[in-house]
């Protein structure tokens, strides 16, 4: 069982071709559809952690719901979404450091989509995540991020044992999710997770 790696670079009509086999025992594949996102403003800050977003109708976040909160710039923080009133959304944001924009600031809403994923991070051989849009994807487990990367077009990571850069997938930990969001306001979208391991 296992997969292979395909490097491809054309310049000048010339191509530059690298296949990598990767041999595992297990594979896992999954997807998650991510519901598009929602715009609004932070129209309440009470701290650089905790405020209120004034979303679009139609939202579709609940009370309990995790979001990725974004602007022009990207992603700017994860938030646990602590209450909802119509279109009035109170938010805390998950801990890491991040803080909210200032006041009135333009934001963009996307409800994090979470399915299991019980590995240990040394068993992975290779591993490889697609995003259909703009967004983010995390693996992580009940504390820590282990993994994450910010889509800021369409775009896909892939990583193998003998990779000559980083996986940045944290050695030594155990995860349990894996979790994505999207910062695309016109259509839903889709990522997907694929995992070598021993």
């Amino acid at each position: 069982m296992g997969a292979k790696f395909r490097n491809t670079v054309t310049v000048n009509d010339q191509t530059f071709d690298q296949i990598v086999q990767v041999d595992s025992l297990t594979n896992w594949i999954t997807t998650l559809a991510l519901p598009k996102a929602s715009t609004g403003t932070l129209s309440t800050r009470t701290s650089n952690t905790v405020g209120v977003l004034t979303l679009a109708a139609g939202h579709g976040i609940q009370n309990g719901d995790k979001i990725g909160l974004y602007n022009s710039g990207g992603w700017i923080a994860n938030a646990n979404v602590t209450g909802v009133s119509t279109n009035l959304i109170s938010i805390t944001t998950i801990t890491g450091g991040y803080t909210l924009p200032v006041l009135n600031s333009a934001i963009i809403a996307g409800k994090i989509v979470t399915t299991a994923c019980v590995i240990s991070t040394d068993d992975v051989k290779a591993f490889s995540v697609a995003h259909t849009s703009s967004g983010r994807a995390t693996i992580r487990n009940n504390t820590d991020e282990l993994y994450n990367k910010i889509f800021a077009t369409a775009g896909i990571f892939a990583w193998y044992t003998g990779a000559d850069y980083a996986s940045n997938l944290t050695s030594g930990e155990n995860a349990d999710t894996f979790e994505a969001s999207t910062s695309s306001t016109t259509n839903d979208q889709t990522v997907r997770l694929a995992i070598l391991r021993d």
